[in-house]
């Protein structure tokens, strides 16, 4: 054998040794400190103390590592020295197993099923998949098997290689006679004891003893005396690890020695006093792998059968040995059993480790706990008792802070799974929280005692209140703790909103205590100590929001704590503040008032924007509850007009020169089954500009005349109600529907004649402004009602209509061309059904876009000219320069002015204002109709008006002023003739932001796309686009600017009408009051 063989061999073993580590530390790992934990509890009878032992070393694949667990379990005092026994035992039989699985080395056939068996077969696709489970896979446990199959294949090769290097050796005269010399039985024992004890595993020099055995070389009689000696070299490790050890520890590793020296003996003397007798013919022959395992397996199983009725006497043995000092029984008296679970000799089991950290970590918490809530309590009835047992507390949980903070320093240090690592890393977190929890408790006591000392005592109404905050940190702690022991996530969510909630508190009593100082029913040495309290609870607060933040935020793999904090106050899931709403209610301190005061005096910008969120939501809450109710009274109205289908419709349907489009024809179908059913319709219908609403509408209407019934058409402009009428007139007087229009400006006798054909039933359909109100005008048998752009109307003026009819309740039908996002859309009209037209006429040309600066002004200007020579008409939109109209006149004017120098001459340039009279405005938009101007300067009050087909470009100055929803409303104004129509966008301010928002614009004509769209780009306390106007006021909130706290506040309406539909019950009972004041007294704010 020459140098490079040594090298293999050794090489080898290498290779081999760390395998079997590998391996073991794999199996550990995907135990998780499971099997140790059974050790730890279930160890009262002998003989399952072997099979656990047995159990145990078999999958952890090391007797010496269970010997050295059990040596912690007895120091720690988890374990009695009695119930080591059995497990040693089991342990010695358990580590047999990696010698029959080494011995299929040994397998020698043809058969290719048998062959399959062979570790050098099977071994190399283990270590593929274990390859593949360790890079491609993400969960830790599927790596961990993996580290098992690569573990077990590395092991195989270090056999593989260390049988390679040593088969020359059956060819040297020397090995053979040294092996021939181990034959003799001490110097057999010698050898595998000194082996086994250098590398520290049993089975580890068993497997070198089988590599050895493939030689051919190693006779029986010499692998027998090896093999005893091995399992008293096993033994060292055990002894290592109790030095240092208490008393009962030492004698655990005594009772291993013993064992296996006792066995050793016994099992020798009987089998060569019986070979003597018999001379069995296998101990000259040459050893196998198989017989190796045999002989290991027979040898630790005999052992056990025999010595464990004497497991007894070997435990009196030990003691013998190891005797008790008396100074040691003074340390194991005073010593804690509560820490001494944090035993050294575990952290070479890192996950059991970490089990017995938990525990630690758990015990530490409920001292934490007992310290803080006697301390609470002693404010109420303070006594010596209750003095001493919190400064005990907080003196054990001082020393868990301690102790424990060391051992996970240490442990932490070691091979850990993901899981461990997240345990640790909590815990690390979470400790230092426990102890300052418990330090406030301290504080607390001695406030309590600086009030017995001194003879004080709170009022009953400062009690009351500081009962109110002691409730809500009592809560908040026990929520913190659950957090914490159970790695509840979830429940990690209720923690903030309780805290925010315990900091207004906080400031409310120490407010409250202010007032009562000045009104003299206070002391000012009183409100140190009151403070002194609130401010000891509201730092526990804090700390019970550090173990959630520090729970949630592990199990995510994120540790910026202020950015987490931050993402659950201000992200666009409103849950915060909704649960927030809930909890004030629950611990009630006039929170309300609380919010005024911070909204008008607030203390920093943070308070006044927590106290615009909190008035926000309540008007929400307030005005979902209200629409949701107005629905439930809608649906029980009776339908008297019941309007079936009719054959005239399709007639109708089949006369237009174009085609409906899908949508169309899919929300008329839905407005027909609401006239025929059982209860009155209330509908939306919601399109984008151009959608074709208002011919669903005309369907509806001629579908009522049809059926014998009129019906009426509502438009916020008479300039629009007359195009209404006129194109309305043409379409119904083929089928003999007659149309009438009523206006404000109508002249009394056109009005008079106008009144009596709608009494008289002699009109059909009426078309019409706010003159439809009036009391004059009285209807025969009005069964539907039409508003259009309902957003300009209160509802006031809807029910004022819907009163005029003499037969019942009309059907309402509400078109609304507003692109509001469905989410909002449900909540704002939630007492009315919602049909969406999401489709166009395939016929109409989409509207060209460009986004410009002000330099491409000039440019524009002669692209204006071009198309008001080719017959064309233009808008000019300029934005509201502050929220001033008089302002917003002037610029329009000095625009306008400006506009007449760029153009020639003989182009008519003409400005539109809200300033301006109704009848001007109508002037003004019945000549642009008509064509007599050209172009048509305008703010945005244009957004709602007449159809002007001619009009094929909308030019919008200053656009980076407008909400992107409004940019589409106005470019709806274009685009509704055969002619391709433009709309320029001009920007003033030069930044990418703009640019990027109104390039949005560029991309999609689809108003919802691009509502949607602009509620994601603007930021806090942008404006959505769309002025509040009519009944779309509330008196703080802002409906798309606060959009998600709208969608929060409806979220809240449906769960409490869920518990409480008709909010009468003693937690609803006034939340019920305020929505029948909403609903009787103010219904013009109740609905958009």
């Amino acid at each position: 054998m020459d140098f490079f063989s040594v090298l293999a061999l050794l090489g080898g073993l290498a290779i081999f040794l760390y395998g079997m580590n590998l391996m073991g530390d794999g199996l550990a790992k995907v135990a998780g400190g499971k099997l140790e934990r059974i050790l730890e509890t279930l160890t009262s009878s002998p003989i399952r103390a072997v099979l656990l032992g047995m159990g145990v070393t078999a999958v952890i694949q090391s007797s010496s590592a269970t010997t050295v667990m059990v040596v912690g379990f007895v120091n720690s005092g988890i374990m009695k020295l009695s119930q080591v026994v059995g497990i040693i035992m089991g342990a010695n039989i358990g580590t047999t197993v990696t010698s029959w699985i080494l011995s299929l080395t040994g397998i020698q056939s043809d058969n290719f099923i048998i062959r399959l068996f062979k570790p050098t077969s099977f071994s190399p696709i283990l270590a593929l998949v274990g390859v593949i489970l360790i890079m491609f896979t993400k969960s830790q446990k599927k790596k961990d098997v993996g580290t098992i199959f690569v573990g077990f294949a590395i092991l195989m090769y270090g056999m593989s290689a260390m049988s390679g290097a040593v088969e020359p050796l059956a060819d040297v005269p020397e090995f053979t006679g040294m092996l021939v010399k181990f034959s003799n039985p001490l110097l057999g024992v010698v050898a595998g004891a000194v082996l086994t004890a250098i590398i520290q595993s049993s089975s580890a020099s068993v497997g070198i003893l089988q590599a050895l055995c493939l030689t051919g070389m190693v006779p029986f009689s010499a692998a027998l005396p090896i093999i005893m000696g091995q399992n008293i070299g096993t033994c060292i490790t055990a002894i290592l690890s109790a030095i240092g050890a208490n008393v009962n520890a030492k004698r655990a590793a005594m009772i291993h020695l013993y064992f296996n020296l006792i066995g050793t003996v016994l099992f020798m003397a009987v089998f060569y006093t019986v070979n003597a007798a018999v001379h069995f013919s296998f101990m000259p022959q040459a050893a196998t792998p198989a017989g190796i395992a045999i002989l290991h397996s027979t040898f630790n199983i005999t052992a056990t059968l025999v010595l464990l009725p004497f497991g007894k006497w070997l435990e009196k043995l030990a003691c013998l040995t190891i005797r008790d000092k008396k100074e040691e029984t003074g340390t194991a008296v005073a010593s804690d059993p509560d820490f001494m679970i944090l035993e050294s000799r575990f952290l070479e089991k890192p996950s059991f480790a970490v089990e017995q950290s938990r525990n630690a970590a758990k015990k530490m918490a409920e001292d934490s706990h007992r310290t803080l809530f006697t301390a609470l309590d002693l404010l109420k009835h303070f006594s010596a008792d209750g003095k001493k047992a919190v400064e005990e507390s907080e003196k054990k949980v001082d020393r868990y802070e301690d102790e424990l903070g060391t051992y996970l320093v240490k442990l932490n240090q070691k091979d850990l799974s993901v899981h461990d690592s997240h345990s640790i890393s909590i815990m690390l977190h979470c400790i230092g929280d426990f102890e300052r929890i418990s330090d406030h408790g301290v504080n607390i006591m001695e406030s309590a005692q600086e009030l017995h000392e001194k003879g004080l005592k709170f009022s009953e109404k400062a009690l009351e209140e500081l009962r109110v905050m002691e409730h809500a940190v009592e809560d908040i702690v026990d929520i913190a703790y659950k957090v914490y022991e159970n790695q509840d996530v979830q429940l990690a969510r209720e923690i903030e909103p309780l805290e925010e909630v315990i900091d207004e508190l906080s400031k409310e009593l120490k407010y409250r205590h202010i007032q009562r100082l000045r009104a003299g029913e206070c002391t000012i040495e009183m409100g140190f100590i009151l403070s002194d309290v609130t401010t000891s609870l509201e730092r526990v607060a804090d700390h019970c929001s550090n173990i959630g933040v520090c729970v949630t935020q592990v199990h995510e793999d994120s540790f910026d704590t202020h950015q987490h904090l931050k993402q659950i106050k201000h992200s666009p899931d409103e849950t915060f503040y909704r649960e927030l709403e809930l909890i004030r209610r629950q611990y009630q301190l006039s929170e309300y008032n609380y919010a005024l005061r911070q909204i008008h005096f607030p203390e920093n910008e943070e308070a006044c924007r927590m106290a615009r969120k909190r008035l926000v939501f309540d008007e929400f809450l307030v005005f979902a509850l209200s629409v949701k109710q107005l629905k439930k009274e809608n649906h029980q109205i009776e339908n008297h007009y019941q309007i079936q289908e009719s054959a005239a419709v399709s007639q109708l349907i089949a006369s237009l020169p174009y085609h409906l489009t899908k949508a169309q024809l899919r929300v008329w179908h839905e407005i027909e089954e609401d006239m025929k059913s059982p209860v009155v319709m209330n509908r939306l219908v919601q399109g984008d500009v151009g959608s074709g609403k208002t011919m669903i509408a005309a369907l509806a209407m001629f579908a009522a005349a049809k059926a014998g019934f009129q019906s009426c058409m509502m438009a916020p402009t008479e300039v629009l109600a007359r195009q209404h009428y006129e194109n309305l007139q043409a379409l119904y007087a083929p089928f003999g529907i007659e149309t009438v229009l009523l206006t404000g400006s109508m002249t009394a006798a056109a009005k008079r004649k106008t009144y009596s054909r709608i009494e008289n039933h002699e009109a059909d359909v009426i078309i019409g402004t706010q003159a439809l109100f009036q009391e004059k005008a009285v209807y025969d048998k009005l069964a539907l009602i039409v508003t259009d752009e309902q957003h300009r109307f209160g509802v006031r003026q809807r029910e004022q209509l819907a009163m005029k009819s003499n037969g019942g309740e009309p059907h309402v039908l509400v078109m609304s061309a507003t692109p509001i996002p469905r989410t909002l859309a449900i909540i704002l009209y939630s007492d009315l059904d919602i049909s969406v037209v999401d489709e166009k006429p395939a016929n109409r040309l989409p509207i060209k876009n460009c986004v410009v600066g002000t330099s491409y002004r000039p440019t524009a200007y002669r692209f204006l000219e071009q198309q008001i020579r080719q017959g064309h008409q233009v808008y000019v939109v300029c934005p509201m320069v502050e929220e001033s109209e008089n302002i917003e006149a002037e610029n329009v004017q000095e625009y306008t002015e400006k506009l007449k120098k760029v153009l020639p001459a003989d182009i008519t340039v003409e400005y539109l204002h809200g300033q301006m009279k109704p009848e001007q405005k109508n002037g003004i938009m019945e000549r642009f109709s008509e064509g007599e101007i050209q172009v048509l300067v305008s703010t945005t009050v244009i957004e709602v008006g007449v159809d002007v087909p001619n009009a094929t470009v909308m030019m919008i100055e200053n656009a980076e002023r407008f909400g992107l929803a409004q940019l589409h409303q106005l470019r709806g104004r274009v685009g509704r003739g055969d002619a391709q129509s433009y709309c320029i966008f001009i920007y003033g301010q030069e930044n990418k932001k703009v640019k990027d928002r109104l390039n949005i614009m560029l991309g999609t004509n689809d108003g919802f796309k691009i509502a949607s769209e602009d509620l994601k780009l603007r930021g806090p306390g942008d404006m959505f686009g769309i002025r509040q106007s009519g009944s779309m006021i509330f008196k703080i909130g802002d409906v798309f600017a606060d959009s998600a706290c709208l969608v929060e506040a409806g979220k809240a309406a449906d769960h409490i009408l869920s518990e409480d539909p008709e909010l009468k019950s003693e937690k609803y009972a006034f939340l019920g009051s305020r929505i029948t004041a909403k609903l009787s007294e103010n219904r013009e704010q109740v609905i958009l």
